[in-house]
C-alpha cells in the first residue's frame, strides 16, 4: 500500500477534509505548499500478503481508501521494473519494429517506426478488449500509448 503524505482528496473543495480542519479552498491544499515535495510513505503491515490483482490501494489523507486508476497503474508499469528488464522504450521498440518490418517487407512501403510498432499494440490491446473485456488491456492499452510518445520524445531527445 502507498500511503500519501499530502492531501490530494477532493474534500478540500468541499471543506470537509479531516487533516484541513474543513477550511474550505477548492483546489489547493492549504497545509502543504508543494504536495510534490513529500515523500509518499510505502506501508506493508505483512510481509507475506500479496496483493489478488496489480491494483494497489492508496490510502489517502483523511483516511480514504481509492483504488489505483487505470492510468496510474499504467504509469507505475511502465516506469518501473519494465525499463530496467528490457531497456528504454526507443530501443526495445526499435528492435522490435526491426524485425516486425523485415517479416512484411513484401507488404510494406517503409519499415515501421518504434513509436508505431507501440500502436499496432494498443490496437492488439483494443481486439482484445473488444472480444473479451478486461482491465488489463485497457491498462495496457493506456501504457503502449506512454511507450509510443516516450519513443517519439526520446528520438528527438538523442537527435539534440
Amino acid at each position: 500500500m502507498i500511503i500519501e503524505a499530502a492531501c490530494h482528496c477532493n474534500d478540500v473543495a468541499w471543506g470537509t477534509c479531516p487533516q484541513h480542519g474543513g477550511k474550505k479552498t477548492p483546489g489547493k491544499c492549504t497545509m502543504v505548499e508543494d504536495p510534490s515535495s513529500v515523500p509518499a510513505l510505502v506501508f506493508n503491515p505483512d510481509p507475506s500478503f500479496e496483493p489478488i490483482n496489480t491494483s494497489e490501494i492508496k490510502i489517502m489523507a483523511g483516511g480514504y481508501a481509492l483504488p489505483e486508476s487505470i492510468l496510474q497503474e499504467a504509469h507505475r508499469l511502465t516506469h518501473g521494473s519494465r525499463q530496467k528488464d528490457y531497456g528504454h522504450p526507443l530501443d526495445d521498440y526499435t528492435r522490435t519494429a526491426a524485425m516486425a518490418s523485415a517479416m512484411l517487407a513484401h507488404k510494406l512501403k517503409e519499415p515501421l517506426a518504434p513509436h508505431e510498432m507501440a500502436l499496432v499494440m494498443v490496437l492488439v490491446k483494443l481486439s482484445r478488449q473488444i472480444n473479451a473485456p478486461k482491465r488489463d488491456n485497457m491498462v495496457d492499452g493506456a501504457g503502449y500509448c506512454w511507450v509510443s510518445q516516450e519513443c517519439l520524445d526520446e528520438a528527438e531527445r538523442r537527435k539534440a
